[in-house]
């Protein structure tokens, strides 16, 4: 009888998070090779909202709105712009204005003779649920030196209710200051001319109504061995006087372009860092590890990872802090065959790894196969994941393209905790053949590796939300243990081993009473 009771929660279990879990992909339009992409999304408790971009049938792109249901099942879509203009939101945000709808910022690129204002512009629109637009406004540079305005991923909203706007021109940052209403009140320029290439990223609201600005400057090109990148974050008050600037290690080549404020007042800074590998008669190649530090409110270094493995491209795009600890997303390239997956790290708050799970759309075809996580959102018992994948396959091949993706896992990213189709294969080691038994227990588990350990390693179970319920050591020269988890009530839970920062181990197991 126990049993039957055993695979009978099993299998509810599994019936409800399948109505609830999905990896999906959306074609907007009809044209096979043009782009769409997920720049920003909004997630509610009845539905996901999303911001990107998506290409028409002649080549052009276009601002894509798209809202799904929590079962990611289309609702609306709709796409904003004209043959004369380019609308990009492929890096942009979604965030939700004052008075509850939807405001977004990116950059438009118009094809019109009329040079006067310059041939780009920044975008700041806003949009209703429905996806009706209630402004869209284009904001063009009033200076001929820096008539090129760049990609604009920054937006946020200022205390008076108005926003800023924050893009990248000719070896300066511009900052646009909006009412309420996308109407501009003033603009702040800030030159760096001794870097040729500056890129913007993120603008981030201060309590004290200052803000604070990331960047990219660098000189030469990744193609040389010239290159030399910085990340630098600077403070403003609200009248656009620079009240500090905070530069990366000079020596080294870290993209930090994205930036999060913590409760201490602190900073963690995280993307990538660039490291070159010199391969004989002054040829240089270049692999990307992620890379996170973590600032104390005085920009004073507390600690920094990074996190890789040769002869691959590894970056993080987003991040949550949730359940006491940090959780990432980004993208691994594998250089040789340039075979993407998109990837969900845990870290703790101390900055030591706890998990990876790596994601692939299954049956996407192609030698260049690209998969890349730019956005996450915490939704009841997990995360949702949005970005794009695409291919190289020909053009007279149905399948090739460009596609939306959406992606939403548990709270251990898995996508199903009983049939995970995540690729779970580590950055830097190969997984040793663990097994934890009996599954289910009714509170005796017994951890069995098949080689012994080389190093003590910490054993965490987890509840299905992330939170820890035990732990425990296992020593070196270790290939067996048994917990006692009497106390647990039932349910699912991980059984994760931690052997060093690096390596991680988990297995999922059923607690019945």
């Amino acid at each position: 009888m126990k049993n039957i009771l055993v695979i009978y929660f099993i299998l509810l279990y599994s019936t409800m998070y399948a109505q609830s879990s999905f990896n999906k992909i959306y074609r907007i339009d009809s044209e096979q090779t043009s782009p769409c992409a997920f720049g920003g999304n909004i997630v509610s408790d009845t539905a996901f909202y999303f911001i990107g971009v998506a290409g028409n049938e002649d080549y052009h792109y276009n601002t894509l709105f798209l809202k799904t249901d929590t079962s990611g099942n289309m609702v609306i879509k709709k796409m904003y712009g004209s043959n004369l203009q380019d609308n990009y939101m492929w890096y942009s945000n979604l965030q939700v204005s004052n008075d509850n709808n939807l405001i977004s910022a990116g950059m438009s690129v118009s094809y019109n003779t009329d040079t006067s204002q310059g041939n780009s512009a920044v975008i700041l629109t806003k949009i209703k649920a429905t996806g009706d637009t209630i402004f869209w406004r284009n904001y063009y540079s009033n200076d001929s030196l820096h008539r090129y305005i760049g990609w604009t991923r920054g937006l946020t909203t200022t205390i008076d209710g108005g926003y800023i706007i924050y893009c990248s021109a000719y070896q300066s940052l511009l900052a646009i200051k909006t009412d309420e209403n996308g109407n501009e009140i003033t603009r702040y320029q800030y030159s760096f001319a001794t870097y040729e290439d500056i890129s913007a990223f993120r603008v981030m609201p201060q309590v004290d109504s200052g803000f604070i600005f990331t960047l990219i400057a660098s000189n030469g090109s990744e193609y040389d061995d010239n290159l030399n990148t910085a990340t630098i974050m600077f403070k403003i008050d609200k009248n656009g006087e620079k009240l500090w600037e905070y530069i990366t290690n000079t020596q080294r080549n870290i993209y930090c372009a994205y930036i999060r404020q913590m409760e201490d007042k602190g900073y963690i800074l995280y993307g990538l860092e660039v490291l070159p590998t010199y391969v004989g008669a002054g040829n240089v190649d270049y692999n990307y590890v992620a890379y996170i530090t973590r600032l104390d409110s005085n920009r004073n270094m507390l600690w920094e990872k990074k996190i890789g493995q040769p002869n691959r491209h590894v970056y993080f795009s987003d991040m949550l802090v949730l359940n006491n600890g940090y959780y990432f997303v980004g993208s691994t390239i594998t250089k040789d065959s340039m075979l993407s997956k998109g990837w969900l790290f845990k870290m703790s708050e101390n900055g030591d790894s706890i998990w990876s799970q790596y994601y692939t759309y299954p049956d996407f075809y192609g030698t260049f196969s690209n998969h890349w996580l730019g956005n996450i959102k915490s939704f009841k018992d997990g995360f949702l994941l949005s970005g794009s994948i695409s291919n190289d396959l020909p053009m007279s091949d149905s399948r090739r393209g460009y596609w939306g993706w959406l992606v939403r896992t548990d709270s251990m990213g898995n996508v199903s905790p009983l049939l995970n189709t995540t690729i779970t294969e580590p950055m830097q080691y190969e997984q040793p053949d663990m097994r934890v038994f009996p599954n289910p227990t009714n509170g005796i588990l017994n951890l069995q590796l098949a080689e012994a350990l080389q190093a003590e390693a910490d054993i965490v179970i987890y509840t299905i939300e992330g939170k820890e319920v035990y732990r425990s050591k296992l020593r070196k020269q270790n290939d067996n243990t048994r917990l006692y988890l009497y106390h647990l009530p039932q349910g699912f839970y991980n059984c994760v081993l931690q052997v060093s920062d690096n390596q991680v181990y988990s297995k999922s197991f059923f607690k019945i009473n």
